[in-house]
C-alpha cells in the first residue's frame, strides 16, 4: 500500500500476511511504529525534492505578476513582462525548520539568488551536520528582516516527536 504522509492506517489491513507499506513522504516517523509489523519504505529523497521545489514554485508565483507573465507568454511576449526580477539579492527568505526539507528549500533559495536564513530549535545540531553552511538566525531577527518566510516544521503533533 502507498500512503501520504501522517496517512493511518486501518487495523484491518495488517490482518493476515505480512504487508507492505511504501510512504510518499519525506519524513519516515509517521510510519516507524509499523516496523514489526509491515515491510515499510519511503521515497524520502524524491519526495524532499518535490515538496521543497513546489515551495519555490509556489514563491515565484506569489512574487511575480503571473498573471501577466501568462498572457505574455501565449502570444511569446515573454521577455515583454518584468516578472520575477524583484526577486534578486536584496531578498531575505527565512525557512524555519532546517530538516531535511527546510535545507532544500534553503538551497534552492540560494541557487536562486536570495539570501537566505534558517530559524530551528536545533541549530547547534544542524549547523554542525550541514558544516556551517545555514545561517542561523533567531526566529526575531528572521521575521523583522525577511521578505518571505517558508514554513518547513514537523506539522505531525506526535507528542513524543520532542519538536
Amino acid at each position: 500500500m502507498t500512503i501520504k504522509t501522517h496517512s493511518r492506517l486501518p487495523e484491518s489491513y495488517f490482518q493476515g500476511k505480512k504487508k507492505s507499506v511504501l510512504t510518499r513522504s519525506a519524513g519516515y516517523d509517521h510510519v516507524e511504529g509499523l516496523a514489526g509489523r509491515a515491510n515499510v519504505t519511503s521515497l524520502r529523497e524524491y519526495c524532499v525534492n518535490a515538496v521543497a521545489q513546489t515551495a519555490m514554485k509556489f514563491l515565484y508565483a506569489a512574487a511575480g505578476d503571473l498573471n501577466q507573465y501568462e498572457r505574455n507568454a501565449a502570444s511569446f511576449r515573454r521577455n515583454d513582462v518584468p516578472s520575477f526580477l524583484e526577486l534578486d539579492g536584496s531578498r531575505t527568505l527565512a525557512v524555519f525548520g532546517v530538516g531535511r526539507i527546510g535545507k532544500r528549500v534553503y538551497d534552492l533559495a540560494r541557487a536562486n539568488g536570495l539570501r537566505a536564513v534558517g530559524v530551528d530549535l536545533r541549530q547547534e545540531a544542524l549547523s554542525a551536520r550541514y558544516c556551517g553552511s545555514v545561517e542561523f538566525v533567531s526566529k526575531e531577527r528572521a521575521v523583522r528582516e525577511s521578505d518571505v518566510i517558508v514554513n518547513a516544521m514537523s506539522l505531525q503533533g506526535n507528542p513524543k516527536n520532542p519538536f
